[in-house]
């Protein structure tokens, strides 16, 4: 006798997007001021380059989420660098 389990969940959706990241800002001094955001996103975009093909920010999450064409460690690694030069208190997560 055989047991057969059909599933609606999709393993191909539940897998992470390595191409996926975002940065978590716990700093007041830039979350309450969207003008700065937007300065530290465009700063980012001119630092990546073309491999960064989506960015924004949502405010009610205080994080700016990117999307990738092709991520690498070194895109981490340069954000990291960024917002340790802009003094911005928070942390890069992979999705």
């Amino acid at each position: 006798m055989w047991l057969i389990i059909v599933s609606q969940i999709n393993p191909f959706t539940i897998q992470r997007d390595i191409n996926r990241m975002s940065v978590e800002i716990y700093d007041t001094s830039w979350t309450n001021h969207p003008e700065k955001i937007q300065l530290l996103m465009e700063y980012i975009k001119s630092a990546l380059g073309n491999n960064l093909i989506y960015i924004s920010y949502d405010n009610f999450k205080t994080a700016i989420y990117m999307k990738f064409i092709n991520w690498t460690e070194n895109d981490s690694l340069l954000i990291e660098k960024i917002l340790m030069e802009k003094g911005v208190n928070g942390y890069v997560v992979r999705h």
